[in-house]
């Protein structure tokens, strides 16, 4: 990503405060979708086409890879998203009973 905004003089890289936060917002949008659409259906379409000779069980994909994730639900294929997510940021809302899991510390024994 870096790279990116280095080779298309984005200014991402900022000093720790608001304001210079707030300043690239802006830009954020164009990092994470970085082609323009024809790229991004031509990338698509070379992905429905390597899903196709592939014929894979399962394809593990990256958060920020949205053609990847569009080509693996048209063509129907099981995905997996990597993710520095932990268990509670993904799922904890579809879990109705399991607040227990994280919401009161863990007891630890020691032995003496």
């Amino acid at each position: 990503m870096m790279d990116y905004a280095k080779l298309n003089n984005i200014p991402f890289p900022h000093s720790p405060s608001y304001n210079n936060v707030v300043s690239t917002f802006s830009t954020c949008a164009h990092l994470m979708v970085r082609e323009d659409p024809e790229e991004y259906i031509k990338g698509f379409d070379d992905m429905i086409q390597l899903v196709k000779d592939l014929d894979p069980v399962v394809i593990v994909v990256d958060r920020n890879c949205y053609m990847a994730m569009d080509a693996c639900l048209a063509s129907g294929v099981e995905y997996v998203q990597m993710s520095p997510c932990s268990f509670y940021e993904a799922c904890a809302e579809m879990q109705p009973h399991g607040k227990a899991l994280w919401k009161y510390p863990a007891y630890v024994l020691l032995a003496s």
